[in-house]
């Protein structure tokens, strides 16, 4: 009814605060990760460094 009377479509659901303790914990490990590989810049293979890059790593 929203879409065909309306025109409008529905708001997407909110995520559950079930599921919210994933996404939390994922970017945590992401960024954990992040700050390894600039540690490790200089004994990091230059392919490695520059596939990195290309993906938008930034170094500082």
């Amino acid at each position: 009814m929203l879409t065909s009377v309306l025109g409008i479509t529905a708001a997407p659901a909110k995520r559950t605060p079930s599921r919210s303790w994933y996404w939390r914990a994922a970017a945590r490990r992401l960024g954990a990760w992040i700050s390894q590989q600039r540690v490790k810049a200089a004994k990091q293979v230059p392919e490695r460094v520059e596939e990195l890059s290309v993906l938008g790593m930034r170094w500082s």
